[in-house]
């Protein structure tokens, strides 16, 4: 996500110090407490306009969450990246507010992201609603579709396929699994698919069932 720069790169390879792996931990612990990158990123750039040493707010400061909201701990107490004041009553007890997001949760912040065109973001949001919900169509489907959107185009079919395993009935992953599947030159599965979206009454599938054709499907 660009948020962590190594310390040095040779012949292309970059290398990273120990303060820098202590950062990447603290980045860690954010968005697995529901910070997003997005939200991290935005906040290191505010704090880089009031901070006397912003250069990197990361490794000087001492960065916590609180009910999904970045916060930095200062001599003064704890203050939002725009510095707003927070009620200090321990980075413990701070920590621990933070209540665990549900599946559907992390499904809704996957579908923000992959509406703000954040696909990464998306990408980790929906992984997390898998791991905490278990598995889902929708969810499946939705991270199936960003991982096409980023070229990962088997694991867009592997997701798309388990979609329709757990709900045979879903046209849409029908279709979808057929159009990836037909660009990846798996023709009689491609063809299969096709026919089960068609089959459920979805409409593109008809279109895209005679371009599968035209391509020697």
């Amino acid at each position: 996500a660009g948020l962590i720069e190594p310390a040095i790169e040779i012949r292309g390879v970059p290398y990273f110090d120990f303060q820098r792996i202590a950062t990447a931990r603290t980045l860690c612990n954010l968005t697995d407490a529901g910070v997003s990158t997005a939200q991290i990123r935005s906040g290191l750039e505010r704090l880089r306009t009031w901070m006397a040493e912003p250069e990197e707010p990361l490794q000087q400061l001492s960065v916590l969450e609180r009910h999904g909201t970045f916060l930095v701990r200062l001599e003064s107490g704890l203050v939002e990246p725009s510095g707003q004041m927070w009620f200090d009553f321990g980075e413990d007890q701070a920590v621990i507010a933070a209540q665990p997001m549900t599946a559907d949760e992390w499904f809704q912040r996957g579908c923000e992201h992959e509406e703000d065109g954040e696909l990464q973001d998306a990408m980790h949001a929906y992984r997390q609603a898998l791991a905490v919900g278990g598995l889902d169509p929708d969810i499946c489907f939705n991270l199936a579709n960003v991982l096409y959107a980023v070229g990962q185009r088997v694991a867009a079919i592997e997701r798309w396929r388990t979609a329709v395993e757990i709900d045979p009935d879903y046209a849409e992953a029908w279709n979808n699994l057929g159009v990836a599947l037909g660009e990846a030159g798996r023709m009689g599965e491609a063809r299969q698919a096709l026919a089960t979206a068609i089959r459920l009454d979805f409409a593109s599938a008809r279109w895209n069932m005679r371009w599968l054709t035209k391509c020697g499907g």
